[in-house]
């Protein structure tokens, strides 16, 4: 929500912090699945 605004409304700092939060949010999923996909991950692979 924050990145359309940011676009629609053509307000660069909005912008910014949406995509960081985006970022953010998709380093923090990736970081907290590390653990549950060396544990699922079948033997030899």
């Amino acid at each position: 929500m924050l990145i359309t605004a940011g676009l629609t409304h053509r307000q660069t700092p909005v912008l910014v912090v949406g995509s960081v939060l985006t970022v953010a949010l998709a380093l923090l999923v990736d970081w907290l699945a590390s653990p549950a996909e060396a544990l699922l991950r079948p033997r030899g692979l």
